[in-house]
């Protein structure tokens, strides 16, 4: 599996590990996200272990901030 936006340091970042985590927390955002509730959260972090410093698309300290 490879993520376009990690480009080609994807495969190494992306271990089946790290895929079920992230999964795992994309999907507990989504069932608690809800754009029509004023309290709803404008960013989001998802937890990529071990992904290098990537600010040109918000991946810093292991974790991919994403914003609704």
């Amino acid at each position: 599996m490879r993520l376009r936006i990690l480009g080609d340091k994807a495969d190494s970042i992306l271990t089946r590990k790290c895929i079920v985590e992230t999964v795992r927390q994309f999907d507990t955002i989504k069932k608690e996200f809800d754009p029509f509730e004023r309290d709803c959260e404008e960013e989001y972090e998802i937890p990529i272990k071990g992904a290098p410093e990537m600010p040109e698309i918000e991946l810093e300290e292991g974790y991919l901030k994403l914003s609704k």
